[in-house]
C-alpha cells in the first residue's frame, strides 16, 4: 500500500473537537490523533461525515479488563479511558462506501496530568462501526462532552485505495514465478495486470 496524508489539523487553541474534512475517498485510512487535555480528563466521541444518529456501536477495554459494549449511539465513544495528561490515538478504518465502515483504535496516555517515569500509561482498545452503507468518509470528527482538546492537539489522516504503486515500474513483460503454487505470471503494464501462463 501506498499512504498518502489526506487532511491535518492543529488546534491553536483549546476547543471541544477535532476534525479534518474534504477528505478523498480511499478504502482503507489511518488517523493519529494526539490530544492534550486541558484540566480533567475528557470524554470522546467520534463521528463520521456529521452524522448523529443512533447509527453507531462500540466495544472496548481500559487496561485489559473485561469489555464493554453500546449500541444505537450517535457517535463512537470511549476511544480513551477519560483519564488526564496526554494521548496518542491510532484508527485503522475500513471505508468503502456501501460497506459498514468498520474502525479499530488503540490509544495510550501518559497516564496522569504530569507523566513521567513513575507513572504508568493507560491503554484504551475500541473497536466499532458506523452502519452507513451509502457513502465512504469525507470528515472525521473526534469532540469531547468533558473539558477540552489543548492547543497543539492533532489529527493527521493518511488514506491508500488498496491499489500497489510500486507495481507501475514493473517493466512490460515481466514473468514471476510463485513461490508456494510454481505458477508462472506475466505482467500487463498497460492493464496493471498478471497474467497465468503455461
Amino acid at each position: 500500500m501506498v499512504w498518502a496524508v489526506l487532511g491535518k489539523t492543529t488546534l491553536t487553541s483549546a476547543a471541544n473537537n477535532i476534525s479534518v474534512s474534504g477528505l478523498t475517498a480511499k478504502q482503507h485510512l489511518v488517523v493519529e490523533i494526539y490530544i492534550k487535555s486541558v484540566g480533567g480528563g475528557v470524554d470522546t466521541r467520534l463521528t463520521f461525515n456529521g452524522t448523529t444518529g443512533n447509527e453507531y456501536s462500540t466495544r472496548r477495554n481500559f487496561n485489559g479488563a473485561s469489555d464493554g459494549t453500546s449500541n444505537s449511539l450517535a457517535h463512537i465513544e470511549d476511544l480513551l479511558n477519560s483519564g488526564q495528561g496526554s494521548w496518542l490515538i491510532r484508527l485503522s478504518i475500513f471505508n468503502k462506501s456501501d460497506k459498514e465502515k468498520l474502525v479499530i483504535s488503540r490509544s495510550v496516555s501518559t497516564g496522569s496530568a504530569s507523566g513521567g517515569a513513575g507513572t504508568a500509561p493507560d491503554r484504551a482498545d475500541t473497536v466499532g462501526k458506523w452502519a452507513n452503507t451509502s457513502a465512504s468518509i469525507s470528515t472525521i470528527k473526534l469532540a469531547t462532552s468533558s473539558n477540552n482538546f489543548d492547543t497543539g492537539s492533532e489529527m493527521v489522516v493518511w488514506g491508500d485505495d488498496g491499489t500497489d504503486a510500486g507495481q507501475s515500474t514493473i517493466p512490460n513483460g515481466s514473468i514471476h514465478e510463485e513461490s508456494d503454487t510454481g505458477k508462472h505470471k506475466i505482467w500487463n503494464s498497460t492493464t496493471g495486470t498478471w497474467t497465468e501462463i503455461a
